[in-house]
């Protein structure tokens, strides 16, 4: 069971996953793979600031579970509520 599969059954719920430094390139360049433009679409840079958003959420969430057995996060609600929110 990879990463993202035994994520989903602890949550009960699909989710995806996204790699850290294309986050965080995202962020920093506001483009996308490694691409630039110099015409981004109106929407698109709204799109930075969500990730950004996102990827620090994430680390936080990683803070509040550091060190915790999985056995241990399940059995702690109070770790639940604080890394996951329903849908």
């Amino acid at each position: 069971m990879d990463a993202q599969d035994e994520l989903a059954a602890i949550l009960g719920r699909e989710v995806d996953l996204v790699d850290r430094g294309a986050v965080e390139e995202r962020a920093r360049t506001g483009s996308g793979a490694g691409t630039s433009s110099s015409t981004q679409g109106r929407s698109m840079w709204r799109d930075d600031p969500l990730l950004l958003d996102m990827l620090l959420a994430a680390g936080h969430a990683r803070d509040h579970v550091g060190g915790l057995s999985r056995d241990a996060f399940l059995a702690s609600k109070l770790h639940r509520d604080a890394v996951t929110r329903p849908t």
